[in-house]
């Protein structure tokens, strides 16, 4: 309503139709709420500006783990490269052959291992902004699988033995490779990081229903009870992890690239004697159909 100043007040209109003798009226109150509405702006503006600064510091925070945790982890390869760089040069044609090819090839894995953690935290800003794709293609699910677990296998030599097993067949499966990859790939890495030398590690790709089930499981330390309800939060670590290195960020991505496939991760664990991690994806029509 515009008053006779010419200011506008908020009215709440009431009606309701009543009896009137033998005809039938409406009754109807007016309730001015301008001041009401005016607190209600305020408040609205005051819990949007606290949500706000919530966002800010969380996002702070998070940027702050985020450089303690590059920092750190990059350090151990870099020292690494920079040893064995050291010791060719140095004593090259002193140095057998297999003692050459130790320092190389401890080179190259430390390369690949920093190309990975670069590629991690690539995924991880992606997916916090809202750009992580998502392309499935048909494919032959279990070659990929296999694939991935013997170039894991491949990196980590005899210190673990990676079971892969496949109960049905998985050929033109609507999937995103490169996400697959990333879940398969962090997953297997945690198994085989926070397992003791010498314990296998299983890999079971299986279906259930209109479901693609891919299970890992390890011997290793477990998770305690206390740090399961965060394990899934960035840059985030169990406490019984000692001085065994991580970025904290490869359960995030398995399940941000889970969840883009329109699936989810569950797992159990009991505290040192492993885990089992349970990816569960939708099996999706083909995408050129």
């Amino acid at each position: 309503f515009v008053t006779a100043d010419g200011s506008t007040r908020l009215i709440d209109v009431t009606a309701t139709l009543i009896s009137w003798g033998d005809r039938r009226a409406i009754l109807a109150t007016f309730r001015d709420i301008t001041e009401q509405k005016r607190l209600e702006a305020e408040l609205m503006e005051k819990e949007l500006l606290r949500v706000a600064l919530e966002k800010e510091q969380e996002l702070g925070e998070l940027k702050n783990r985020f450089m303690s945790t590059v920092s750190h982890e990059f350090r151990t390869p870099l020292a690494m490269i920079l040893t064995s760089s050291e010791l060719l040069e140095r004593y090259y044609d002193k140095l057998s052959a297999e003692r050459r090819a130790v320092a190389f090839d401890t080179i190259k894995a430390q390369v690949k291992h920093l190309g990975d953690m670069l590629d991690d935290i690539s995924v991880i800003i992606k997916a916090q902004m809202g750009r992580l794709e998502f392309h499935p293609t048909p494919l032959d699910l279990e070659q990929l699988c296999r694939r991935v677990v013997n170039e894991i296998q491949t990196t980590i030599g005899i210190a673990h033995q990676l079971a892969f097993t496949c109960q049905v067949e998985f050929s033109n499966i609507p999937i995103d490779e490169r996400l697959l990859q990333h879940i398969l790939r962090n997953l297997l890495s945690n198994a085989v990081k926070y397992s003791p030398p010498g314990e296998s590690v299983s890999v079971i790709l299986r279906r259930e229903g209109n479901q693609i089930v891919l299970e890992v499981q390890d011997h290793g330390i477990g998770i305690p009870a206390e740090d399961r309800e965060h394990l899934f939060q960035p840059y985030y670590r169990a406490g019984n992890v000692g001085t065994i290195s991580g970025t904290g960020l490869g359960l995030k991505i398995a399940r941000d690239c889970a969840e883009l496939h329109g699936g989810g991760i569950t797992f159990v664990s009991e505290e040192g004697k492993g885990t089992t991690f349970t990816v569960r994806l939708p099996v999706l029509l083909d995408p050129r159909h």
